[in-house]
């Protein structure tokens, strides 16, 4: 997973396979995460990823929470070594 820079509140978490980042965003989804996958056409084929987005309304406990489960569920569809 790669996370670019980003100036705006959407932290785009890039995956490149379109099927598995739209599988990513569902197992995310279905463990009480939202993180919107994004694939071709609207990105370039190789540039499907995972868009986020952080507020000043989330708590550190929301936002370590979120991290856990992109790490946990990252790991299991072998995204994450």
């Amino acid at each position: 997973m790669n996370t670019p820079a980003s100036e705006t509140p959407i932290t785009p978490i890039i995956i490149g396979d379109g099927k598995l980042t739209m599988e990513f965003s569902r197992a995310l989804f279905d463990e009480g995460v939202l993180g919107t996958g994004i694939a071709f056409p609207t990105v370039p084929e190789g540039k499907a990823r995972i868009r986020t987005i952080m507020t000043a309304t989330h708590t550190h406990d929301q936002l370590d929470q979120a991290l856990e489960t992109l790490k946990r569920v990252g790991k299991r569809m072998g995204i994450l070594g």
